[in-house]
């Protein structure tokens, strides 16, 4: 389309970039597999025409194609995230091992108040025989001692599992039948769930020192065949 600008005539065609931005455009859309905005076949008919618009377009498909292709240098971070993920469970488990030691010297120093009057020969349950009275009272001692070294070594739990899941279960069974049987009030054996309490805080002290199996990349594993513990 013709015009005039002073004493000469200026054409579109003297600046193809003015007349092939549209066309640019829809091809730049169409490569990103988006609606060109214009019908495919004027698209066709300006590039068998416009050398300046192909070449445009095999540098486009040449960026396009080397963008998508490019290597992106990813760095690994496994063994950080692995870290931190061990450092967590390392944290919680620091913490309710702390808490469940706190609270076995509770039952510990509560076995050992019970264990006083007992050793003292003060019979509280009726007339009980003082030499069976100190018998129960060197017993809740024992269990005192054994309640307050657990919780002072708790790698050594396992090995009082037996005897405290026997005693347990043996005093619970009796217990429970002499309450039906009238043979005794159920508040006078409410003491014994402190040894139930020990029980269970031993067990959970055991079960947090099951040996574990370390992490593939960190190199701990024996080699000799014998189970990997976590270090105390």
């Amino acid at each position: 389309m013709p015009s005039s600008d002073g004493n000469r005539g200026v054409r579109l065609d003297d600046y193809p970039s003015v007349v092939c931005d549209d066309y640019r455009e829809a091809l730049s859309a169409q490569l990103d597999g988006e609606d060109p905005g214009m019908d495919p076949a004027r698209l066709d008919e300006h590039l068998a025409g416009c050398a300046g618009c192909r070449s445009w377009l095999q540098d486009a498909v040449r960026v396009s194609r080397a963008a998508r292709l490019q290597p992106f240098d990813v760095p690994d971070l496994t063994g950080s995230v692995l870290a931190q993920v061990r450092g967590e469970v390392a944290g919680r488990r620091f913490r309710r091992v702390a808490a469940a030691r706190a609270a076995l010297l509770v039952v510990a120093a509560g076995q050992a108040a019970a264990a006083v009057p007992a050793l003292a020969g003060v019979d509280a349950i009726g007339p009980v025989p003082v030499h069976s009275v100190h018998e129960l009272g060197a017993f809740n001692l024992a269990l005192s001692a054994a309640f307050g070294w657990t919780a002072w070594k708790p790698g050594r739990a396992r090995a009082q599992l037996p005897l405290l899941i026997t005693l347990v279960a043996v005093l619970v069974v009796l217990t429970v039948a002499d309450i039906l049987l009238s043979r005794v009030a159920a508040h006078l054996e409410a003491g014994h769930l402190l040894l139930v309490a020990g029980l269970a805080l031993t067990a959970l002290l055991a079960r947090e020192d099951e040996p574990e199996t370390p992490p593939s990349d960190s190199g701990a594993a024996p080699t000799d065949g014998s189970p990997w513990r976590e270090a105390a």
